[in-house]
């Protein structure tokens, strides 16, 4: 699934594997499960809560526009 991915990533920007290779990057502890039954609910949630933050980055979005604000990465 990464090569795919990095494929999909190489061919929307043109650039050659070589210059996508190091601009994607692929945790090493990608998935988080929630367990709805546990005991320590609250800190599962939290550190989810964490996990996700890193989507909702509010020195990159812009608001008022309608649009969406996908940019690419500053070399």
């Amino acid at each position: 699934m990464a090569a795919r991915i990095k494929k999909a990533w190489s061919s929307a920007l043109g650039s050659p594997s070589l210059v996508i290779d190091a601009l994607v990057h692929f945790s090493k502890n990608g998935t988080y499960y929630l367990d709805k039954i546990a005991v320590n609910k609250k800190e599962q949630e939290a550190t989810l809560f964490y996990r996700l933050s890193y989507f909702a980055k509010n020195a990159t979005k812009v608001y008022g526009t309608g649009k969406r604000s996908f940019g690419c990465s500053r070399f």
